[in-house]
């Protein structure tokens, strides 16, 4: 991977490049947009830019690049550099395994004093290889507020050697003091078009209309589209559970039960799908709760698509707007006895779910009343 690979974001990358190549490099940078649209991918690439082995010098702007292949590159790439370390949100759940017990990691919790606490601890101390070191704070909302506190001394009085990169997806969740000492860079997710065109590079061989569906779906988040992609079971799932939606037009009331379960089948299945099986076993045994409501969001994503593009033909609006366009026919099909605004307040019982549960809701319960509610909206 380097820059030039880096499909859509050629504003941040520039402002990045140019920062590089005169060595100005901020001591702090906060990287803010949507997830999984290449905020860590790209605070990699500046991490392997600043300390490359290879290349260590730039006429121009656009001539920084990482080489890819000196031991410094190849590092930080496997997060194996001494000077390099990046930091997301973590939930520790003690888990039995084979050997009598682990530790298993699960993301999506927050990140704590003691996480900082190394940071700060590592800033301060010289650099063991690395020409800069850097540290990234990824998701750095999800740090509790003695951890913003902490990370905030260290913004205030950087070591020089030394820069720091957050990402975020909401701004409003930092301190205002905190975003005040870091320089912005905004990440706005690549057009269609590009996302099309550099996935239909890689995935020649994908089915176009799954493809056109996919890159819909991720809204041009290429990062949250090649995961898909890149794994064949994901998008097995995502046509079963498409093939659950449709069904519900046929099904009756007493049936909501059995596919509130559904739904949350799909969202272990799709875990399991999508992360290193190992790992994603031991998490669930740990903690099935926290596991299924966080994959929830993606099981409620599709289930969004497929109303939206129901309620698109319903109106009669542009049949190329239709995000799941493998499923044409079928769509087509159904709208036809649909009216426009029950499929809308299917999306809105959909996002409603999504609220209730970042509230904490019950999931089983949650997933039972979407259920019912999604029964209701087809009639």
């Amino acid at each position: 991977m380097s820059f030039t690979n880096v499909v859509g974001l050629e504003q941040p990358i520039a402002v990045l490049r140019r920062a590089i190549a005169s060595k100005r490099v901020a001591h702090a940078y906060l990287f803010h947009g949507p997830p999984n649209v290449g905020k860590t991918l790209v605070a990699h690439e500046v991490t392997k830019a600043l300390n490359c082995e290879t290349n260590t010098s730039f006429d121009a702007p656009e001539d920084v690049e990482p080489c890819d292949q000196c031991s410094a590159c190849t590092r930080i790439q496997r997060d194996t550099h001494p000077d390099v370390r990046i930091v997301r949100p973590m939930a520790k759940v003690q888990a039995q395994d084979e050997e009598g017990g682990a530790d298993v990691v699960i993301e999506g919790a927050m990140i704590t004093t003691e996480q900082i606490a190394d940071i700060v601890t590592d800033a301060n101390l010289k650099a063991s290889q690395a020409r800069r070191k850097v540290f990234v704070v990824s998701s750095a909302e999800a740090m509790n507020p003695p951890a913003a506190n902490r990370l905030l001394k260290t913004l205030e009085e950087p070591p020089g050697d030394t820069t720091l990169i957050l990402t975020t997806q909401n701004l409003s969740r930092l301190l205002p003091t905190i975003i005040s000492r870091c320089q912005m860079v905004r990440f706005r997710p690549a057009s269609l078009s590009q996302a099309q065109e550099a996935l239909h590079e890689r995935f020649a061989d994908t089915d176009a209309g799954v493809l056109r569906s996919v890159v819909a779906l991720s809204g041009g988040r290429i990062g949250w589209a090649i995961k898909l992609l890149d794994r064949p079971e994901a998008l097995e799932l995502r046509g079963g559970l498409l093939d659950l939606v449709a069904s519900i037009p046929g099904r009756d009331w007493f049936e909501g039960m059995a596919m509130g379960e559904q739904l949350i089948e799909f969202a272990q299945r799709w875990w399991l799908a999508t992360e290193e099986e190992e790992f994603a076993e031991k998490a669930i045994k740990a903690n099935r709760d926290r596991v299924l409501r966080t994959k929830m969001n993606d099981v409620l994503d599709v289930l969004l698509t497929w109303f939206r593009d129901l309620s698109l033909l319903a109106s009669e609006g542009d049949p190329s707007l239709v995000i799941n366009a493998d499923r044409m026919d079928q769509l087509t099909s159904i709208a036809q006895d649909r009216k426009p605004e029950r499929c809308g307040r299917g999306c809105e019982d959909i996002e409603q779910t999504r609220k209730q549960l970042r509230g904490n809701a019950n999931l089983r319960l949650a997933s039972e009343v979407l259920a019912y509610k999604l029964i209701s909206a087809c009639r």
